[in-house]
C-alpha cells in the first residue's frame, strides 16, 4: 500500500509527531495579543471616567486626565490670522471658580461651533498653563486651560447636571460714571443710541449709549469684529460683565475688550425689572 501521500495525525504534513518544546512554533505577535486579551480589563478601560476636578484646583500640567463640569460664561469670536491660523477662547465656571479655556488651530475647527454661551458642558483631558501676564485675563485663576488633541467636550443635560448661574455684581450707571479706577465692572442698561463705525489707529470701533433707572447715560465702546457685527435694536436690555471703565475728556466710558461679556436680551431677573421700568417711564 502506497502511503507517500498520507499525513501524520496531529502534526503538519511531513513533520514528525512530537511534543518536544524545541519543535513548537514561536507564537506570532498577533497570537500574543490574543493570549493577553482580557474582556474585563478592556471593558473597564472603555467605561472608565476621569476623576472630577474642581476648577479652583487646576494646576499647570500636560495631559491632565481629569473631568471638569462647567457653564460657559463667555465665548470669543473666532480669531483668524493672516496665515489662516485660528483660535478662540471661552470661560468656564463651576461652584469653585472660573478659568479661561483656549482652543488653537485644529481645536478651534473641532470645538468652536460646539461651545455655546450660557450652556453647561464637561471637558475631559486637557493641558493647563500659567496665565501670561502680558494678556488681559477676565478670571482670577492663575492658570488657563489649553485644549489638546485628546480633549473631549460634551454638552450636559442641566436637569441631571445643574451648573451655577453666571454671576453678576451690577453697578448702576451713575456709580460706574463715578469710578476712579480701571478695574472691570458689571452693569446693566437699556440701549438708547448706536453710532456708526469709526476707525482709530487702523482698528474699527462703534459707540453705544446705555441708560438705566438713574436716568444717566454712559458710552460703551466695541472694537474690531464685534463692532462691525453689532446689530441690536434700540431699547434692547444689555448686560455687561467685565467691562473696562476709562476716563475720556473728563468723563467715564466703558470699553468691551477681550474677555468682556456683552449680553443682549439677557435672561436675568434684573433685566426684566429694568425693561419693565423703562417701558413705564420712557418718553412718549
Amino acid at each position: 500500500m502506497d502511503t507517500s501521500g498520507s499525513q501524520p495525525s496531529g502534526g503538519e504534513f511531513g513533520t514528525p509527531k512530537t511534543n518536544s518544546p524545541e519543535s513548537r512554533p514561536t507564537p506570532s505577535s498577533s497570537m500574543k495579543r490574543k493570549l493577553d486579551f482580557n474582556f474585563w480589563s478592556i471593558t473597564s478601560e472603555k467605561t472608565q471616567k476621569f476623576e472630577k476636578l474642581n476648577i479652583v484646583d487646576i494646576k499647570q500640567g500636560k495631559g491632565l486626565k481629569n473631568t471638569i463640569f462647567f457653564r460657559v460664561t463667555f465665548k470669543s469670536l473666532k480669531i483668524v490670522g493672516k496665515n489662516g491660523y485660528q483660535m478662540f477662547k471661552f470661560n468656564a465656571l463651576d461652584e469653585s471658580g472660573e478659568i479661561a479655556v483656549l482652543g488653537y488651530a485644529d481645536a478651534t475647527g473641532k470645538w468652536f461651533d460646539i461651545i455655546k454661551f450660557n450652556k453647561a458642558f464637561s471637558l475631559e483631558h486637557f493641558d493647563a498653563k500659567e496665565v501670561n501676564p502680558n494678556y488681559r485675563n477676565s478670571t482670577s485663576h492663575e492658570c488657563e486651560i489649553v485644549l489638546n488633541n485628546s480633549s473631549i467636550i460634551t454638552e450636559l443635560n442641566e436637569d441631571e447636571n445643574p451648573q451655577p448661574a453666571i454671576p453678576f455684581n451690577f453697578l448702576n450707571i451713575e456709580e460706574v460714571l463715578k469710578k476712579a479706577d480701571k478695574s472691570p465692572i458689571d452693569t446693566l442698561g437699556i440701549l438708547v443710541n448706536v453710532w456708526g463705525l469709526e476707525t482709530v489707529k487702523d482698528t474699527v470701533k462703534r459707540d453705544l449709549a446705555l441708560t438705566d433707572q438713574t436716568k444717566q447715560s454712559i458710552v460703551v465702546t466695541l472694537w474690531g469684529k464685534q463692532a462691525e457685527e453689532f446689530e441690536e435694536k434700540i431699547f434692547t436690555v444689555i448686560a455687561i460683565r467685565n467691562g473696562y471703565p476709562l476716563s475720556f475728556m473728563g468723563s467715564c466710558t466703558l470699553n468691551i475688550f477681550s474677555g468682556s461679556l456683552l449680553w443682549a436680551k439677557a435672561d436675568l431677573y434684573e433685566a426684566e425689572e429694568l425693561k419693565q421700568w423703562f417701558n413705564e417711564n420712557k418718553p412718549e
